[in-house]
């Protein structure tokens, strides 16, 4: 294989991350192909077993692979590597800065959690905002729970959130797509157990409005918003049945993709009572949502919600198989440390399970998403990595993590292998 000549463009992006890419730090990543058919490896990429099919290990840094037939943003995943030809001449890159995965990215978003209120205060916030921000493509920051709280020291920093960032920071706020959870409950109603007690927050988010009843606040983004019933409330700090609550199925477009965030409201407490923690309203509701779904290759569907480190396990055989088989991405927090599992056998798709870690406090991490369209007859690919934010220079090196989490490949069927970077 020769080492390929890059157009200016893209040697200047490749000479920006090379320091970058030097650079050690706790990360991983996941490729996940959106298609919906039968179970598939990338065109001329790896088989489920990831066998490597253009012979030998992938090459170094700045050499390529042969394209083949599929065009412009064909992509091959070898050894947990993936390549994309960023410039149609019948060459494929390896992908291995930030810079890079940015450019050859159809959109990306952000995905963070149990930061608690740190906001402005935080180094590791504002690095997620600026590493996140820098891309042109950036879609929507998913802030999975526990994002206000109480905690002893934490208060006045929740209140800075919002009553002074997310004013001052409208471009943020009009990404922003909150989930209630624990902290947000305690937060704004007094006690973690009151069910959707922390709805105020969709409100200073713009997903709700403040008109009484509140209304949606997006309809051009928010499609349907789960309405309050008197078996979800929990007390008299949970908002009155028949107002619209706390689960909301959002569309955000991004042409020719939409991405999906199914959230829904799961807290900690009252942990002795789980069908309060996750009423059976909100697990039929989510059925619901993911059976509006027409899948047509280009929609990329993430399903949220805070507690239990791995609350599709709360859910009923029949319902857990639905959300596996329909989701690409399911978001859980809570446990403050980035973890993944292994997806259960579905047939026709299995999603990816993560947990998302805790930003600006303890390994103080977050998800960076990105969706690469690929080249002609080829799925899409979502790329995820876990990101520490101990440094001021988005990262990208991908080292093992201390749960046992490393470098990771995701294909279509539902086979995992341990990625090359």
């Amino acid at each position: 294989m020769g080492v390929k000549k890059r157009a200016g463009s893209k040697l200047r992006l490749l000479a920006a991350g090379v320091g970058i890419a030097a650079i050690a730090f706790l990360s991983s990543l996941w490729v996940k192909t959106l298609d919906r058919g039968p179970a598939m490896a990338p065109s001329g990429g790896p088989s489920a077993a990831g066998s490597t099919p253009t012979g030998g290990a992938a090459p170094d840094a700045g050499q390529g692979l042969p394209a083949g037939d599929a065009g412009p943003g064909a992509y091959q995943v070898v050894d947990g590597q993936l390549f994309v030809d960023t410039d149609d001449d019948g060459t494929l890159d390896r992908i291995d800065t930030p810079a890079l995965l940015d450019a050859v990215a159809a959109f990306s978003f952000t995905i963070f959690s149990d930061n608690k209120g740190n906001h402005v205060e935080s180094d590791g916030f504002n690095r997620m905002v600026t590493w996140s921000a820098a891309a042109a493509n950036q879609l929507a920051y998913l802030g999975n729970g526990d994002i206000v709280c109480p905690h002893s020291g934490y208060g006045p920093l929740s209140a800075n959130l919002v009553d002074v960032w997310l004013p001052a920071n409208p471009a943020f706020k009009a990404k922003f797509y909150p989930t209630v959870g624990d902290g947000e409950n305690q937060y704004f109603s007094g006690a973690q157990r009151n069910w959707c007690g922390g709805r105020p927050l969709l409100q200073h988010a713009g997903i709700l409005t403040f008109d009484s009843p509140p209304q949606i606040g997006r309809p051009e983004t928010v499609q349907a918003v789960r309405t309050i019933a008197a078996e979800d409330r929990n007390g008299d700090k949970s908002p009155p049945a028949g107002e619209l609550g706390c689960d909301y199925h959002a569309v955000i477009p991004s042409e020719p993709y939409r991405l999906h965030l199914i959230s829904f409201t799961y807290a900690d407490e009252p942990s002795d009572e789980p069908d309060v923690q996750l009423t059976e309203r909100s697990r039929r509701w989510v059925m619901e949502r993911l059976r509006s779904i027409e899948r047509s290759g280009r929609d990329v569907v993430v399903v949220a919600a805070h507690s239990q480190c791995r609350w599709d396990e709360q859910l009923a055989p029949p319902r857990r198989e639905r959300l596996y088989a329909t989701a690409d991405l399911i978001i859980s927090s809570s446990c403050h440390t980035y973890q993944r599992w292994p997806a259960p056998t579905v047939e026709g798709n299995t999603a990816v399970m993560i947990n998302s870690g805790q930003l600006a406090l303890g390994e103080n991490g977050f998800i960076r998403a990105h969706l690469v369209a690929g080249g002609d007859g080829q799925p899409p690919v979502l790329v995820t990595r876990y990101l520490v934010a101990d440094r001021d220079v988005e990262p990208w090196q991908n080292h093992a993590h201390p749960s046992g989490s490393g470098t990771q490949l995701s294909v279509i069927g539902g086979r995992a292998i341990q990625g090359g970077y």
